[in-house]
């Protein structure tokens, strides 16, 4: 019996430790994804909080779906509505001409993914 639960209680400290790291994980990588950001488009403090937010939501997404069993066409589908998301908000964070050289690096950064992908 103490075997039993001694076993159960290690299994629980795993899967919280490892939700924690996966936690930590997609706080790591929208604070990058932000500073980013931020350093190309002179961010007010208050736009650096709320793209912060919204980076941290669309990279939970993208590990919450990389968990999923899901088929690649769902995966893929669902990818693209958080995008569509976060372009919206992201739309409503920066003023016009922030948004414009957004639109410009990241269509710079996409590019180079695809080209890597492609190698």
């Amino acid at each position: 019996m103490k075997t039993l639960l001694s076993l159960t209680f290690a299994l629980f400290v795993s899967a919280f430790a490892l939700q924690a790291q996966d936690y930590a994980s997609v706080e790591k990588e929208a604070r990058a994804k932000t500073d980013k950001i931020a350093e190309s488009l002179d961010l007010t403090e208050e736009q650096d909080v709320l793209l912060y937010r919204q980076n941290y939501e669309l990279a939970l997404n993208a590990a919450r779906l990389k968990k999923m069993d899901a088929s690649a066409d769902e995966r893929k589908r669902m990818s693209k509505s958080y995008m569509t998301r976060y372009d919206r908000a992201v739309k409503e964070i920066l003023d016009e001409g922030q948004y414009e050289k957004y639109l410009e690096v990241r269509e710079k950064h996409e590019s180079k993914d695809e080209a890597r992908m492609r190698k």
